[in-house]
């Protein structure tokens, strides 16, 4: 008998035994149950059943099958779970805490500003502060961070469109969590392009870092990558024009000609810029294609070439990765074709 009835161990630890040991047949005789379809086992129960006999059952199940072959359900009563809601639910909840509308909520609430991190209390699962660990500082917009919010959401609102109506009512309905997403996605892409990227739409790592102010009004004129003060990241600008590009069509799509239009022309305006140089990497002997991408400033794990004060020259698998997707929507929408995930 194994755990599926009044055994205490699982049928592939208990099968596994057997091989070891040179049987050739086993039969599970597990009482008034068939060996079919899933059985969820409550750990504590199971321990419970077990007192005295050693190491927890799931910890030797992990040892002897890998962490890939173990799924466990934790702090949800074991219930099954509607993974649209709790999408929908995570979209906002990070829309609410770590993207910045104008509000008041601080005193450094700039609408569309962006928070890498958020903390919670642990105990009660209240709201502490903003944070960050790739950023400049809590209180600044780490971009590369700023860029996810600005894809992610306008590709929320592409996925929304396959959603029923009736599907999305327990989380407030479709008008409600569409217009939360369209404005986390606007005030994100309003903030990057009037806010903190270059003319030419390539934004410094972060809005407002150490050195930022030596700049002057950088967003006056093109990037610099070989400035001496801040290095920009490439990475999140393609990361951000394809966010840009989508929410584009999508206003269109939906009435907005005015603002769609906006947003579009933005996100050809960087690409425009990323494929050329001096950030395209025409050299055949560097391994990237996209040039000028950080990794994490703060930690300093950025390579600074010589001559240079800050990083500059490198790729980075994301850079790469956004630059081809990129490209990938930009072709596809010329030539009138799919563009979605969805």
């Amino acid at each position: 008998h194994s755990l599926w009835s009044d055994g205490d161990d699982y049928p592939e630890m208990i099968t596994d035994w057997y091989v070891k040991n040179g049987y050739a047949f086993l039969g599970l005789s597990d009482h008034n149950t068939l060996a079919r379809g899933e059985r969820w086992l409550n750990q504590e129960a199971v321990e419970k059943k077990r007192k005295g006999l050693g190491r927890k059952v799931i910890d030797k199940y992990r040892d002897r099958f890998g962490a890939d072959w173990v799924q466990t359900r934790m702090g949800e009563g074991d219930k099954p779970t509607n993974l649209l809601h709790r999408a929908i639910e995570h979209a906002a909840t990070t829309a609410r805490f770590n993207v910045f509308f104008g509000q008041g909520r601080d005193s450094y609430d700039v609408r569309g500003r962006v928070a890498h991190e958020s903390i919670f209390n642990r105990n009660d699962g209240q709201f502490r502060c903003p944070s960050s660990q790739q950023g400049y500082s809590p209180f600044t917009t780490w971009t590369r961070g700023a860029a996810w919010i600005i894809t992610g959401y306008a590709e929320q609102l592409e996925f929304l469109d396959t959603v029923k109506g009736t599907d999305l009512d327990a989380v407030g309905g479709r008008r409600a969590v569409t217009d939360l997403f369209l404005e986390t996605a606007k005030a994100t892409s309003d903030y990057y392009i009037d806010g903190y990227s270059a003319k030419d739409g390539i934004p410094y790592w972060d809005s407002a870092a150490l050195n930022t102010h030596k700049l002057d009004d950088f967003t006056k004129r093109a990037a610099d990558p070989f400035n001496a003060h801040e290095p920009v990241d490439s990475s999140a600008a393609a990361i951000a024009a394809q966010g840009m590009l989508r929410l584009g069509r999508w206003l269109d799509a939906n009435g907005e000609k005015a603002a769609g239009k906006k947003y579009f022309q933005a996100g050809l305006t960087i690409a425009d810029t990323l494929f050329a140089e001096p950030y395209l990497s025409t050299d055949k002997k560097h391994q990237g294609l996209l040039l000028h991408s950080v990794y994490h400033r703060p930690n300093g794990w950025d390579h600074i070439p010589k001559g240079q004060k800050v990083p500059c020259g490198e790729s980075s698998m994301w850079g790469d990765y956004h630059a081809m997707e990129l490209a990938l929507l930009i072709q596809r929408l010329a030539e009138n074709k799919y563009y979605t995930f969805f």
